[in-house]
């Protein structure tokens, strides 16, 4: 992964469509060993998760390509490579998996993004029923020495039809349920980070199992 590393940071300070032109073969060979090397990752996963069964990196890998229509940052590429891990790939609407590689900014992430009002709703709900359970996996050492919550959302405030002093409030506010795992580069450059990826998001499926049953 050194030289998809190298080739983002080249990218990041020159996010050109003139330069991109220039090194397309660089990247169309990056980008295939990084299909390669995430459906490794997959097969690897589907081990231990059943869902993940038949699962294709290319329906799980984001492109490059920015949509640039309603932005105010014009810059035409992405400066990471990442994909999202689960049932039907980057159109997984059920907590799944996520990796991102990016120059001074990549990890490993868990969890239920974007949920809809109705998930969001019955995802509080299940908190509110069964919360300890949640408790349990992510306090339990394996999850807690890798991954720390850190929602994208939270309300200020306690939502509808919860007490501002339910014992899991901080749960209950956030609106979205991620899970994350910082990385440094490293952590993708140095020795075969396909296994050790896999390994440590294996310990994140009792929390995936837990919201998705409300899918169930």
């Amino acid at each position: 992964m050194i030289a998809t590393y190298q080739f983002l940071s080249e990218l990041r300070d020159n996010n050109r469509r003139e330069w991109f032109a220039e090194h397309k073969a660089q990247y169309d060979m990056l980008r295939s060993r990084w299909l390669d090397q995430l459906q490794h990752l997959i097969d690897l996963m589907s081990q231990y998760d059943d869902t993940l069964h038949g699962v294709k990196a290319a329906d799980c890998a984001y492109r490059i390509y920015r949509d640039i229509r309603f932005s105010h940052d014009k810059t035409p590429y992405k400066t990471f490579f990442s994909a999202v891990i689960g049932k039907g790939g980057r159109k997984c609407t059920k907590a799944c998996y996520y990796v991102h590689f990016e120059p001074g900014n990549s990890g490993i992430f868990a969890g239920l993004w974007c949920p809809t009002p109705d998930v969001l709703r019955r995802t509080r709900s299940l908190i509110d029923a069964d919360g300890n359970e949640l408790q349990t996996i992510i306090t339990s050492p394996d999850f807690a020495s890798r991954f720390s919550f850190t929602p994208f959302q939270s309300l200020k405030k306690a939502p509808a039809g919860f007490s501002p002093d339910h014992p899991l409030i901080n749960l209950l506010r956030a609106k979205d349920y991620t899970f994350s795992h910082r990385c440094p580069d490293s952590y993708f450059t140095e020795g075969n980070w396909i296994e050790k990826a896999a390994a440590d998001l294996k310990t994140a499926k009792p929390v995936l199992d837990f919201f998705n049953y409300i899918f169930e």
